[in-house]
């Protein structure tokens, strides 16, 4: 019986640090996923002299498929002009696992709106519009002039 218990214990150790693994796993790839979306809406910026107005433009071309929303998690792109010279393409509420102490934060590469938005290094409570929500959950990519939108 003992035995029976220890072993159960060790399965759910065993069972929490693979769950651990799968969520860092799946939100590196996520991360990855999102810098492919932005390497091709660079591209097609460079062919056509403007980001595109949709991010399906960029569909077969530039990209093969784009990463796709669920029940927790989507995509948003916006262009802010009539140009196509500023755009940000955010997963909202996509990193899972995470919480405000070990998520997203201002600093980082991804973050939805970077520390720098508020003018003085700090936190940001500046970003503009529905990009907020849950931001240590979010990541993005954006165009210089977009990135505290």
């Amino acid at each position: 019986m003992v035995v029976v218990a220890i072993i159960g214990i060790l399965a759910s150790v065993l069972f929490v640090s693979f769950s651990d693994a799968r969520d860092s796993s799946r939100n590196q790839a996520l991360s990855t996923e999102v810098k492919s979306v932005q390497l091709a809406i660079e591209l097609y910026k460079a062919q056509n002299g403007r980001y595109p107005a949709v991010v399906n433009d960029l569909l077969p071309q530039f990209i093969t498929d784009l990463p796709e929303d669920t029940a927790t998690c989507t995509f948003v792109y916006n262009v802010y002009d009539t140009e196509g010279t500023t755009y940000k393409y955010a997963g909202m509420n996509c990193l899972i696992g995470v919480d405000a102490s070990t998520g997203m934060s201002h600093a980082d590469e991804l973050a939805l709106c970077p520390a720098f938005c508020d003018g003085t290094g700090g936190e940001n409570t500046a970003c503009a519009d529905t990009l907020q929500p849950d931001f240590y959950q979010s990541l993005a990519v954006y165009s210089f002039g977009a990135e505290c939108r």
